[in-house]
């Protein structure tokens, strides 16, 4: 009779410790701690996984085209015209949201200062952070457009033909950029047409100056372009 008693109990607790252990909670805590447990061992399960899915599902080196105008703000924005804009870009993942970018844009542009007319052209190379908006709270589609902000620091070339200004016909300044941009995949991790908008904060020499003619030279530049990119 005891025997067959204590029987009932260890079937009884054997059922009872399976209905534990396969229940949502225990499962889902076991799960929050196995990163936790793996540490104590020397071994990060948490950044393995994350290694696996940036090489299962990430990009590491893209290389890049692009095409638009340049414009500019303040007083440069009445002086010079809009102008012709073309863009070269390199790009390096290092995770699935974060990337470091080395590009270069050259414009041609007219301008009227004084009445007197000329042309310029405005050359920079920049190295720059960029981040994807990676985010489950938003929409699918905007995802999928794989939108970004980027943000840097790079060197600015003008060379433009006119007496009219203070400065030589040729000066180089420091200038950040800020922007952002989409990336619409035609060929998921292979190539993506994208839209991109950045505005050069650029320290020209004669920023707070006049022309001969007193008019002032004060302004940044705007992009704003379409990019072609292939990932390696």
């Amino acid at each position: 009779m005891i025997l067959k008693l204590k029987s009932t109990w260890v079937i009884f607790l054997i059922i009872f410790t399976i209905g534990v252990i396969s229940s949502p909670t225990y499962t889902h805590a076991q799960s929050d701690d196995i990163y936790e447990s793996s540490e104590a061992f020397g071994v990060d399960f948490k950044q393995e996984k994350e290694d696996e899915t940036f090489f299962y599902f990430g990009r590491f080196l893209m290389a890049g085209l692009g095409t638009g105008v340049r414009t500019f703000t303040g007083n440069l924005g009445t002086i010079y015209d809009p102008g012709f804009e073309i863009s070269g870009y390199i790009t390096y993942f290092f995770t699935l949201g974060f990337a470091a970018e080395l590009f270069t844009q050259y414009s041609w542009h007219n301008f009227v200062v004084d009445n007197v007319s000329g042309n310029i052209a405005l050359l920079n190379i920049n190295l720059s952070t960029k981040y994807y908006i990676t985010s489950t709270q938003f929409t699918r589609a905007l995802v999928y457009a794989n939108p970004y902000i980027m943000a840097g620091v790079g060197q600015y070339f003008r060379f433009y033909n006119s007496a009219q200004f203070p400065s030589s016909g040729k000066e180089n300044a420091l200038g950040f950029n800020f922007g952002g941009g989409f990336e619409f995949p035609v060929k998921e991790r292979v190539f993506y047409i994208g839209l991109r908008f950045l505005y050069h904060w650029i320290f020209f020499q004669d920023e707070d100056q006049t022309s001969t003619g007193g008019t002032p030279l004060d302004g940044d530049a705007l992009s704003f372009l379409a990019t072609f990119s292939y990932n390696f």
